[in-house]
């Protein structure tokens, strides 16, 4: 059974469910491991600027991308590269997905620049030339989308998903770019595009194999026109809608309902009152996704979407001022196949009311708020009267046994000193959470600077390394004691644990310590992680899948050049050539 693993076939199949980072690890053990296991280091490639290690830019020769190409499925390349991609059409016969990003500098990119004419025309070659094409991101500074780029994308027979940010679209390009999207397409991502003004939607235009549709922020293109889109998708399951205002809720609930039978996935960001949500929530016959953070998400809402309990898997209702405590609670003792919530508070008082039925559970993200009386008296009180509602609410998290991702503090803190938040030492519980052994994602933010400040940080820390063996990142904020974020980063890293530092944002909220925060940390400051491939913000509504394995969450492993080089000093199986891809990737 050993000698499997000695077969090339066995070890190429797995190199393809690898990280890059045990991919390196795996290349050095021998010529047989290398020559395998090196073409899913070029799975994903990107034709950008060189990169800078230790002052020196690197880029791969032609003949070694050329090399590589066939190995292919992702390509990455700036606005003004396209000639250079053509290079790749020969070998990269099996590209699946292909990135446009915007240039870093473009002044050459105006409409009537024959560059331009000759970039679109090379754009267009690319696609033509590569029909196992399933995927087609466009990123743009508000350039002009060339109506033959888009008519390229009609001959792409396996397309399945096209996504467009700041492009402008022209009456002939639209016309062909919403063609295109007809023709199979599953998924559709339009942001801060520009549509002509004049543009009316085509009568006859319909996506039958339409699922996933995500507008935000259109320009040109007016509500009602919007909504007729949607209605324009019979098998559409998910919509993410920010139309950056309001929307007719009669108009919705009379298009959309009918139109799109299987909508089960609503995620709008929009400013309708709370009367106008309740009548659309209302109007959809199942909803297993929901997503209306920031809105005005309110009593007449949580009735009208009691009938979803049942059906409900996941709910955003981060930033929602009316959204009480006791709201939240209803969700979490009505819903049984919950599996995500994210809200901004939930009161001891209602935790304690009744148990939560939702055994499911795989995403919290709640701030939890735990009043027990002025803090400078607890020194005269006994510890049962300030540490019980701690220890009870920790009972009542230990229960969440399936969960991945837990989030106890709000991001809105009035100021610092009136901490609320439930306290975080094993004196208080927290001991009780040894159930949660899935867990790969805690955020504590400001309750860890309250433990570490006094001391129990540090043994909460060591606790969680001993008892939470899955966990891969760490959010909170250690203060600014040199000494003491040392400590925790060397206890982290020790364990390969990536440790996010939480700041407030900039606003009058902000305690005084952040100051130090946004100074120092703000440009590192991390707001989403991204698993599995998808991308959602600390406090959002995903949950986690079961058999996701790679190293997602590190920031060091994007998807840039790699290299054929791998003469140097080292041992036969190319030492210095694989310590090279380390550097590489370790930036």
């Amino acid at each position: 059974m050993d000698k499997a693993l000695v077969l090339p076939e066995i070890i190429a199949h797995f190199g393809q469910y690898l990280s890059r980072k045990d991919l390196l690890v795996c290349i050095r053990v021998c010529r047989s491991w290398k020559a395998e296991l090196e073409p899913s280091l070029w799975r994903s490639f990107s034709w950008l600027h060189p990169k800078t290690i230790k002052g020196h830019h690197f880029r791969p020769t032609m003949g070694q991308v050329r090399h590589h190409a066939i190995h292919i499925r992702k390509l990455t390349i700036e606005l003004d590269k396209g000639f250079s991609a053509l290079f790749l059409v020969p070998k990269s016969s099996l590209l699946e997905e292909l990135i446009f990003q915007p240039a870093r500098s473009h002044p050459f990119l105006k409409p009537v620049n024959k560059k331009v004419d000759r970039m679109w025309r090379n754009y267009s070659s690319l696609i033509r030339n590569h029909p196992r094409l399933q995927k087609i991101v466009f990123k743009s500074n508000s350039l002009t989308i060339a109506k033959g780029f888009m008519e390229a994308l009609q001959t792409c027979p396996n397309l399945r998903t096209v996504e467009t940010a700041k492009c402008i679209f022209s009456t002939q390009s639209v016309r062909a770019y919403l063609k295109a999207c007809s023709k199979g397409v599953v998924r559709i991502c339009t942001e801060m595009d520009q549509f002509p003004p004049d543009f009316v939607f085509p009568q006859d235009l319909t996506f039958p194999a339409l699922q996933h549709l995500d507008m935000r922020v259109l320009e040109g293109i007016s509500i009602t026109t919007q909504i007729a889109w949607i209605s324009r998708c019979p098998n559409l399951v998910s919509v993410n809608w920010d139309p950056n205002s309001s929307i007719p809720s009669p108009q919705f609930c009379k298009a959309i309902p009918t139109s799109c039978p299987n909508l089960t996935e609503l995620h709008l960001f929009i400013n309708n009152k709370d009367a106008d949500l309740a009548m659309m929530l209302g109007a959809i016959p199942r909803i297993e996704k929901l997503t209306l953070s920031h809105s005005r998400f309110g009593k007449k809402s949580i009735e009208a979407l009691e009938r979803h309990f049942s059906t409900l898997k996941d709910i955003n209702l981060q930033g929602c001022e009316e959204v009480k405590s006791a709201m939240v609670q209803k969700i979490l003792t009505s819903c049984p196949n919950l599996l995500s919530i994210s809200a901004e508070t939930l009161k001891y008082e209602d935790v304690i009311r009744q148990p939560w039925v939702c055994k499911k559970l795989q995403m919290f993200d709640v701030g939890l708020c735990i009043e027990t009386g002025d803090p400078r008296k607890r020194k005269q009180q006994e510890p049962e009267m300030y540490l019980g509602p701690h220890r009870q609410v920790y009972e009542r998290l230990s229960q969440l046994t399936e969960l991945r991702y837990l989030s106890v503090c709000s991001s809105i803190v009035p100021y610092f000193g009136n901490s609320n938040f439930i306290k975080l030492s094993l004196e208080a519980g927290m001991g009780q959470l040894m159930t949660l052994e899935k867990l790969k994602f805690f955020s504590c933010k400001l309750a860890l600077f309250e433990a570490v400040s006094s001391d129990k940080g540090f043994e909460c820390v060591e606790w969680m390394l001993q008892h939470w063996k899955r966990l891969e990142v760490l959010e909170g904020t250690v203060g600014m004691e040199p000494d003491r974020r040392t400590k925790i980063m060397e206890m982290l890293n020790e364990h390969g644990i990536r440790f996010l530092q939480f700041a407030l944002d900039d606003d009058e909220e902000d305690w005084e310590g952040d100051i130090y925060l946004d100074e120092i940390l703000y440009d590192t400051f991390v707001e989403e992680v991204s698993i599995d491939g998808h991308t959602f913000p600390l406090y959002g509504g995903t949950y986690f899948d079961d058999d996701y394995n790679d190293d997602d969450y590190s920031e060091g492993y994007n998807d840039d050049y790699v290299f054929d080089d791998y003469e140097g000093p080292g041992d036969d199986y190319g030492g210095g050539g694989v310590a090279f891809y380390e550097e590489y990737y370790s930036l």
